[in-house]
C-alpha cells in the first residue's frame, strides 16, 4: 500500500577527464591535523579535508585543500592549516568526587573522567574533562548526598518500614486505608539515586455493594448493587457462593436489565463454577439475558463489573442448593464429552464443524486459550507463548492449550524461553489423561515428553508480580523419544557451530551467526556475552540481517537481555529483515540466537562497541525526548520548552469533546533509535480499522460520531460502501474479537475529486461515512481536528502514529502498535524525495534521519497526532514513503490541516 520509486542516476566520464585526472599531487600532511577525505595518489580535481587533532584549536589556514593544475604542474592549492595545541595546567579541582584517566602534565586531548564518591550521586555537570589547547572543557560533575526527599504522600494509605531521613535503598511499604482496595501503582517505593522509585498507588472506594460478599446457606438472594434503582458507573462487586457438599448451585434470575453488548463487554454479571474467579467461566450474562445457571460443584464465584457510561436498573438473583442432574454418558479420557452426553473425538474440536449436534465442541469459551491464541493445536509441530510475549504477561491470567498429535506419535514439549513469577504464584501446568503430569514456575520450565498423543497446557497467574512469560514448541516424535539435552550457553558442535567466542572481548568487535553468510543451520542455539568498560552502554549495530519471520519471532530469533544472562530484562526480539539499532542501559550484554527445526537464511552480520550513555537530568527536572533538561514545573503549561514538543506530550485537558483518551498509552523511555512498541489497550480510541472481506485493508481516524478520515488510496482502487466495514475500539488484529469493539457498515465512501495516485499520492485523503453514529465511551473516542490551515506542528515536534501495517520482524505484530517520530521540515523532506517524487504542500513528512521506524504496508490511512492544548490533533495521515524505516527517507503524510474545509464541507452537507 506504500509508493516506492527507486531513482537511478547514471554518470558518465569521457576519455578526456580520465586523462586529466590522472595527473597526481604529491603527499601531504599537517602537523597535530587528521586528514580525512582523500587518500593517495591524490588526482587532479581531489579535496583533502583537515581537522585538528582532539584537543588542538585552529590558529589560522584552511580545513581544505585542492589539488589543481597551476602552470600545466599539479600542486596543492590553500593555505595550510595550523594548529594549536596547548597542555593545561593543573586539572579542576570537583568536590565529593575521585578521578582517574589523566595524570600531569597534562596534554592537549588528554580526558579528566570523575566519579561522585560512595554515598554522593551525580547531580549534574559532566562526568569527563578534556584538555583542549589550555583550557579545560565542560563543567565541575555536581555530586549530592545519596538520599531521597520526603516519601511521597499518597492518598488513603498508611505506611511502614522507612522513617526520616531516606538513606539509599531504603523502602517504604504502602497499603490502601480501610474501607479502600488496590486499583494499580506500586505497593513499595525505594530510594534510588536521589528519588523514589515506581508510582504511586492507587487507592479506590470500595464499592458498596449493597449485600454480604459471602453467601453462605442452602438458599438465599443478591442484587446489584441499588436495585431497583441504577447501578452505578466503574462498579465491582463479587458474590462466594458456597452450599452443602454434594449439592450444586442453582442460580436464578428473577429480573435482568443490564447494558447490553454482543459480547457482553460492557457491563457484565460472570459466574465462576468454583470458589474463586480462577476457575472456569460457566455464563456471561448482560442485557435482559435471564438464564439459568448450574453449577457442577457446591461453590459459586459470582462477578458483577461496570463500565464508565451507561447504567440500568441491574438484577436480582437467587440460589438455592440442587443434587447434581443424572449422570449423562461418561466418555474415555481420549474422547470429548459433548453437553448433550455425545461423546466425539477431541480432534474434531473447534474445527468449524459441529460435530456433537448441540455446538459443545465449538464452544468459543473453549476455542480459545485466554491468551490470544487458539487452545486447540494439531499437527507435527507448533509453538505457542503467553499472552504479549515477549512483553510482560497479564495478571489474572487462566489460559489453556490442547496439543494433539497423530495418533502414533506421542508430544514432546519444550521451552526455548521460560520466565514467571516464583511458586506458588504464577504457574504452567502440562495434563495427560486428566493427570498432572508437569509443572513449572520461576525459571524452571516443564518440559516434557507424554505417553499419549494429547496432553493440555494450562497457565495461571496471580493479581500482582508479572514476568516476560513463556515461549513454548511442540513436536511429534516416536514413543521412545526423550527430552533434548538442556541447552547451556556454549555453542553446539557440528553444523549448528556458533563460530564465534562466548565472551566477546574488550569495547568494540563484530560477531555472526553461525556460518554466516551462508544460511545458519536448523536447531542452532548460540549466545554471546559483552562486558565494556563500566560506565558505559553497549551499542550493537547490523550490517546485515535476515532471519526467519514469524508471530513473536516465534521460529528464529536474536534476543538482547540487558545484562549477564538470559534472566536479564529483554530488551528486543529480533527477526525477519529487522536491523534495528539496539542499545542496553549498562556495561553488560547476553545475546540468544536460536532456530527451530524448519526454515533457514543467512543470518545476521553485527558489530558491537562501548558508548556513553544517553544524559540524564536531576529529579527536579523533566528529561526532553532529545535527552535535554527543562524544570518539571514547566510541563503541560501549554509552551514547548523542549525543542521537541515533550515537555506537552500527552497533556491531558478534561474539557476537551475531542482528542483525550480515559485510557492513557505508556510510552517507554526512548533509545537511540527509535522502534515502536505495543500500544495500551483503548489508549488511541480514535484508531479504526478498514475491512474487507479479506480482513484489516488499512488505518483510519474517527473525528466525528460518523466519520472516518482515511488515505483516497485504501479505496480508489474500488469506491463502494458496500465493500468495507469500519471497526472501532480494536486492539487485536487477528485471532480475537475485542469485547471493546463496535462495527460499521458504510453509507458513503468521499474521495478528494483532486486526488491523484502518480508518480506518488497527491491530495491522498478521503472520508467514510459510517451507516450509524459510533456509541462514544472510554473506548470509542473523536481525534481533533486542527483549527485551521496555519495550525500545524512545527519541525522537530514529537508526535505520534499507530497502526496494524507490516512490523518487519519487531514485534507485537497482532496487537495495535504505537511510535513515535518528529516532525521533518519540509523543504528537507521535499529535497529528499527529489523533482520526480515531488513532496507537495498537501503533504508533510515525519520520521528520524537514521530511520529505524516509520509507518509501512497496512498502516495507510491511519492518523499521525500531535499532541496540542492538552489534546491529541490529527495532523497527519499515512500515505506514502521510501520502503519501510529506511535511513533518510522520512514517512509522507497527506497535511490535515490543508483539507479542513473540504472535510467541513463534506460533512455538513452529506446531512
Amino acid at each position: 500500500m506504500r509508493a516506492c520509486h527507486v531513482l537511478l542516476i547514471l554518470a558518465t566520464l569521457t576519455s578526456i577527464e580520465l586523462s586529466y585526472t590522472q595527473r597526481t599531487c604529491g603527499e601531504i600532511s599537517i602537523s597535530n591535523a587528521i586528514r580525512s577525505g582523500c587518500a593517495p595518489p591524490f588526482y587532479v580535481r581531489e579535496t583533502c579535508n583537515f581537522a585538528c587533532r582532539p584537543g588542538c584549536q585552529r590558529r589560522r589556514g584552511r580545513t581544505t585543500l585542492h589539488c589543481r593544475l597551476r602552470r600545466g604542474h599539479p600542486r596543492w592549492v590553500g593555505s595550510r592549516l595550523v594548529c594549536q595545541c596547548r597542555p593545561c595546567r593543573s586539572r579542576p579541582t570537583v568536590p565529593n568526587t575521585s578521578v582517574t584517566g589523566c595524570a600531569p602534565t597534562y596534554t592537549a586531548g588528554e580526558t579528566c573522567t570523575y566519579r561522585c564518591n560512595a554515598g554522593f550521586i551525580a547531580g549534574g555537570g559532566d562526568a569527563t574533562r578534556t584538555c583542549v589547547n589550555r583550557r579545560w572543557s565542560g563543567r565541575n560533575l555536581i555530586c549530592n548526598r545519596n538520599r531521597c526527599p520526603s516519601r511521597p504522600t499518597v492518598a488513603h494509605t498508611v505506611v511502614t518500614g522507612c522513617t526520616p531521613p531516606y538513606d539509599a535503598e531504603e523502602t517504604c511499604t504502602y497499603a490502601c486505608s480501610s474501607g479502600f482496595t488496590s486499583d494499580g501503582g506500586d505497593s513499595t517505593r525505594t530510594c534510588r539515586g536521589g528519588a523514589w522509585s515506581g508510582t504511586d498507588l492507587v487507592c479506590e472506594r470500595e464499592p458498596a455493594c449493597g449485600n454480604p460478599t459471602v453467601l453462605s446457606g442452602d438458599s438465599g438472594s443478591f442484587t446489584s448493587p441499588g436495585y431497583p434503582s441504577n447501578y452505578l458507573n466503574n462498579q465491582r462487586c463479587s458474590w462466594k457462593i458456597s452450599v452443602s457438599p454434594g449439592k450444586v448451585v442453582a442460580i436464578s434470575f428473577s429480573a435482568m436489565d443490564i447494558e447490553p453488548h454482543h459480547r457482553c463487554g460492557y457491563d457484565a454479571v460472570v459466574v465462576h463454577d468454583g470458589s474463586t474467579a480462577a476457575f472456569p467461566v460457566k455464563a456471561r450474562l448482560c442485557g435482559n439475558s435471564a438464564d439459568r445457571v448450574l453449577t457442577t460443584g457446591s461453590d459459586a464465584f459470582v462477578f458483577f463489573t461496570t463500565d464508565g457510561s451507561v447504567t440500568k436498573p441491574g438484577f436480582s438473583a437467587s440460589f438455592r442448593a440442587e443434587d447434581p442432574p443424572a449422570p449423562v454418558q461418561t466418555c474415555s479420557p481420549d474422547l470429548f464429552t459433548c453437553e448433550n452426553g455425545n461423546c466425539v473425538s477431541h480432534g474434531v474440536r473447534c474445527d468449524a464443524n459441529d460435530d456433537c449436534g448441540d455446538g459443545s465442541d465449538e464452544a468459543s469459551i473453549t476455542c480459545q486459550s485466554g491468551c490470544g491464541s487458539p487452545s486447540f493445536l494439531r499437527g507435527v509441530s507448533g509453538s505457542f507463548a503467553s499472552m504479549n510475549y515477549p512483553s510482560a504477561y497479564s495478571n489474572n491470567a487462566n489460559c489453556q492449550w490442547n496439543i494433539f498429535v497423530r495418533d502414533t506419535k506421542v508430544i514432546q514439549l519444550t521451552f526455548d524461553a521460560f520466565s514467571l513469577e516464583r511458586c506458588p504464584y504464577d504457574k504452567v501446568t502440562v495434563y495427560e489423561s486428566g493427570q498432572e503430569v508437569a509443572s513449572g514456575c520461576g525459571s524452571n520450565a516443564p518440559s516434557y515428553v507424554s505417553t499419549t498423543n494429547g496432553i493440555r497446557v494450562v497457565f495461571r497467574s496471580d493479581g500482582s508480580v508479572i514476568n516476560t512469560g513463556f515461549l513454548a514448541r511442540f513436536r511429534e516424535v516416536d514413543p521412545s523419544a526423550t527430552l533434548p539435552p538442556t541447552p547451556t550457553t556454549r555453542p553446539p558442535s557440528g553444523s549448528g557451530s556458533c563460530g564465534n567466542p562466548i565472551a566477546l572481548p574488550g569495547d568494540s568487535g563484530s560477531f555472526t551467526s553461525p556460518q554466516y553468510p551462508s544460511s545458519y543451520p536448523n536447531g542452532a542455539r548460540c549466545s554471546w556475552t559483552i562486558s565494556v568498560t563500566p560506565g558505559k552502554i553497549v551499542v550493537i549495530r547490523f550490517s546485515s540481517f535476515n532471519l526467519e519471520a514469524g508471530p513473536g519471532c516465534g521460529y528464529d530469533s536474536l534476543a538482547l537481555h540487558d545484562g549477564t544472562n538470559r534472566n536479564a530484562t529483554l530488551v528486543k526480539r529480533l527477526c525477519g529483515s529487522s536491523s534495528r539499532e539496539l542499545a542496553t542501559s549498562g556495561s553488560d550484554a547476553f545475546l540468544l540466537f536460536t532456530s527451530d527445526g524448519s526454515v533457514t537464511r543467512s543470518g545476521f552480520s553485527a558489530t558491537y562497541s562501548a558508548e556513553d550513555p544517553p544524559p540524564t537530568c536531576s529529579p527536579s527536572d523533566f528529561t526532553c525526548f532529545d535527552g535535554t533538561c527543562v524544570s518539571n514545573e514547566t510541563t503541560c503549561d501549554g509552551n514547548n520548552d523542549c525543542s521537541d514538543g515533550s515537555d506537552e506530550f500527552g497533556c491531558i485537558n478534561p474539557e476537551s469533546s475531542c482528542g483525550a483518551q480515559p485510557i492513557h498509552p505508556v510510552f517507554p523511555p526512548l533509545n537511540r533509535i527509535v522502534g515502536g512498541e505495543g500500544a495500551v489497550s483503548s489508549s488511541w480510541p480514535w484508531q479504526a480499522s478498514l475491512q474487507t472481506s479479506s480482513g484489516h485493508r488499512c488505518g483510519g481516524t474517527l473525528v466525528s460520531p460518523q466519520w472516518v478520515v482515511t488515505a483516497a488510496h485504501c479505496v480508489d482502487d474500488n469506491p463502494n460502501p458496500s465493500r468495507y466495514t469500519v471497526v472501532l475500539g480494536m486492539h487485536h488484529k487477528i485471532g480475537i474479537s475485542d469485547s471493546t469493539e463496535q462495527r460499521f457498515s458504510l453509507e458513503q465512501v468521499i474521495i478528494h475529486e483532486q486526488y491523484q495516485s502518480s508518480p506518488v499520492p497527491n491530495r491522498d485523503i478521503a472520508l467514510l461515512k459510517l451507516n450509524q453514529p459510533a456509541t462514544l465511551n472510554q473506548y470509542v473516542r473523536t481525534a481533533c481536528l486542527p483549527d485551521g490551515a496555519e495550525d500545524e506542528p512545527a519541525a522537530g515536534t514529537t508526535c505520534v502514529i499507530t497502526g496494524w501495517g507490516d512490523t518487519q520482524g519487531t514485534g507485537d505484530a497482532n496487537i495495535l502498535k504505537q511510535a513515535r517520530v518528529p516532525v521533518v521540515r519540509h523543504e528537507a523532506c521535499r529535497n529528499t524525495y527529489g523533482s520526480t517524487r515531488p513532496v507537495t504542500r498537501f503533504m508533510m513528512c515525519a520520521g528520524y534521519p537514521e530511520g529505524g521506524h516509520d509507518t509501512c504496508q497496512g498502516d495507510s490511512g491511519g492518523p499521525l497526532v500531535c499532541s496540542r492544548r492538552g489534546t491529541w490533533v490529527l495532523d497527519g495521515v499515512t500515505s506514502w514513503g521510501e520502503g519501510c524505516a529506511i535511513p533518510g527517507y522520512p514517512g509522507v503524510y497527506t497535511r490535515v490541516s490543508a483539507f479542513l474545509g473540504w472535510i467541513n464541507q463534506k460533512i455538513n452537507s452529506s446531512g
